[in-house]
């Protein structure tokens, strides 16, 4: 092997360290947890369900997400206690360009275990129905915002 593809090889192999090292680290020192509060609250809103969440954390490998640990969706009022869905992890994928302009997009949900309680009431309405917002709410909804649970085009359960 010439003294060229050598350096080539080793420069390859270079950057290739460098990258891994910098997926590994980078999502160590961006703490997301700081935005559960915040998360926790806007998905209380929108759905009208008490909303549990563990941790959040980022993931940039095999592809940028935000990790839910021990999620949680209670059941609505007027149904027994307990919680409509449980997963011990949520991976949602987001757009990374949205990402980068402040905007979290979420492309797709992956589900890790799930459990799903399905209940009717005796009206015929269903604990996963989300209640109809007050008008106020849906003029502040249509407002630009920096999160969106817009259309999700893929949902994967393992």
């Amino acid at each position: 092997m010439s003294t060229g593809k050598k350096i080539a090889l080793g420069v390859v192999i270079f950057i290739v360290i460098i990258l891994g090292g910098l997926a590994i680290v980078i999502p160590m020192l961006i703490d997301i947890d700081r935005y559960r509060p915040r998360a926790v609250a806007y998905i209380q809103e929108e759905t009208g369900k008490p909303t549990q969440i563990g941790r959040l954390a980022l993931t940039i490998f095999p592809t940028l997400s935000i990790r839910v640990d021990d999620f949680a969706l209670g059941n609505p009022p007027g149904f027994p206690k307990g919680y409509f869905v449980q997963a011990r992890r949520v991976y949602a994928v987001v757009d990374a360009r949205a990402l980068w302009n402040r905007q979290v997009v979420i492309k797709s949900l992956e589900l890790d275990e799930p459990v799903i309680h399905l209940l009717a009431d005796s009206r015929g309405k269903w604990n996963f129905e989300n209640p109809p917002k007050p008008k106020v709410a849906q003029q502040a909804a249509s407002e630009p915002g920096t999160f969106s649970l817009g259309v999700i085009s893929k949902v994967t359960v393992t």
